[in-house]
């Protein structure tokens, strides 16, 4: 076994040579530091955005149909009522508020993507669903689209008919809106952690008074909510999208403009996204405006704010993931370097040593520090990797079996980034933003612009 061997026989014996024709592997992560930047990115954000929720009129949407949904539970519960027990009588004897809500949500996507459509906006792009909504509308025009049975929207429509009917959304329920956007409500207290709306919170009589300051906003939340009353009291549970044109219009008249989002609404979002005076979140979010990459801005801002302890954390903990990368790379690349091996082996006890171990820190950093502080750090490195491969039920990128190491291109652009580091390690490149891409495309999103 590899880790029987002594440090001159691994070096020596183990590798087999470079074979550049292996490409790249579908995993991307292969040591799978994720849950650790991550982690210590949400400490500064507060774990209320993620890298797929960005854009601030998708915030927004949610938020508004959110409002029409608890507004019709809260305000109108004989009609609540009425929606749970019609979906009982179509065979489903388990339906719960969250999917009476779940399913006002997506007939509301489908809504909203047809008034995009159906109208041809010019200021559509970045709203989740538009794109594929418009493609569908054009290839299958012959198709109704118009017809929505509140009994039977589906949890995840896909492209065939149902009772009749068809979607211009597929696959909304995951990769909608509300699906992209749900985790962050999440956090942020707008929904509990089944999803539905909290118990005795003010926060969404909150949220119905800030849209009701605005008219435009106002007469977008009455109409839709009132479509949907008007339909059950009706005992229809069928919208024909085609006999009213006052939500289209008024979908319109909100969302198909470059500056949607009012004063009150931005402020409103500030305080969610935790974006707050004082903090290391507004110090971020107040000089984000650079136009370097990602990479190399958060390596800027974190180092300029390293006194407050989540940026310290951060410009601690970065260096010390990259160089592991490094070596993982070299391991693979560079087989018979070594001598780069040993000199990572030596900058990455160095930054092991500067971490100062905390208590919120995941298993996995607490694991790659242990692999710094051991005899070998190349052997505890592939061995950390192995395991990260069999919690993925995945095949390791390097395997000890018969000592031969199956090899792919992990860096492409490893000479070069080894160049960036002098002699004292004091000139790592980073390879993560730790979300600054996201709170920039949040913040040109109140400008009404996009990255």
């Amino acid at each position: 076994m590899v880790n029987k061997l002594s440090n001159d026989d691994f070096y020596k014996t183990v590798f087999s040579e470079h074979d550049d024709s292996i490409s790249l592997s579908l995993e991307r992560d292969p040591l799978g530091l994720q849950p650790i930047w991550t982690s210590l990115g949400n400490k500064v954000f507060s774990g209320v955005t993620t890298s797929v929720a960005t854009d601030i009129r998708n915030y927004t949407i949610n938020l508004l149909h959110h409002a029409v949904v608890f507004s019709i539970k809260f305000d109108y519960p004989e009609v609540w009522s009425e929606l749970r027990t019609e979906s009982r009588k179509v065979g489903d004897n388990t339906i719960t508020d969250s999917e009476v809500q779940n399913r006002l949500i997506l007939a509301l996507e489908m809504m909203l993507a047809y008034a995009a459509v159906k109208n041809d906006w010019s200021y559509s792009s970045g709203i989740l669903g538009i794109s594929s909504a418009r493609k569908r509308w054009s290839s299958e025009n012959h198709r109704d689209f118009t017809r929505i049975n509140l009994k039977e929207v589906p949890r995840d429509p896909r492209k065939e008919d149902y009772d009749g009917f068809v979607t211009l959304l597929v696959r909304q329920s995951g990769l909608g809106i509300n699906g992209r956007y749900k985790g962050p409500f999440k956090n942020m207290g707008l929904l509990d952690k089944n999803g539905d709306y909290p118990y005795n919170s003010g926060v969404w009589r909150e949220v119905i008074a800030l849209f009701n300051a605005d008219p435009d906003y106002k007469k977008l939340l009455s109409r839709l909510t009132d479509f949907f009353v008007k339909d059950v009291r009706e005992k229809s549970f069928e919208l024909s999208l085609v006999e009213t044109f006052e939500f289209i219009e008024s979908y319109t008249e909100v969302f198909n403009q470059q500056y949607p989002i009012t004063g009150q609404i931005e402020l409103f979002w500030l305080e969610k996204l935790k974006i707050s005076p004082g903090s290391l979140a507004k110090k971020i979010y107040d000089e984000i405006d650079s136009e370097s990459d990602f990479e190399s801005l958060a390596k800027v801002l974190f180092t300029n704010n390293c006194a407050i302890p989540e940026a310290k954390r951060i410009c601690e903990v970065e260096p010390f993931l990259v160089l592991n990368e490094y070596l993982f790379a070299a391991l693979i690349q560079k087989p018979k370097d070594i001598t780069l091996h040993q000199n990572l082996e030596n900058k990455i006890r160095f930054y092991a040593h500067s971490i100062k171990i905390e208590e919120e820190y995941t298993t996995r950093l607490r694991d790659l520090i242990n692999v710094a502080n051991s005899e070998n750090i190349s052997i505890g490195l592939i061995n950390y990797h192995n395991k990260i491969a069999t919690e993925r039920e995945i095949h390791p990128w390097i395997s000890d079996k018969e000592h031969v190491f199956k090899k792919t291109k992990y860096i492409s652009d490893l000479d070069e980034m080894l160049k960036t580091m002098n002699e004292n390690s004091t000139n790592i490149a980073w390879r993560r933003g730790y979300y600054l891409s996201s709170i920039k495309q949040i913040k040109l999103g109140f400008k009404g612009l996009s990255a």
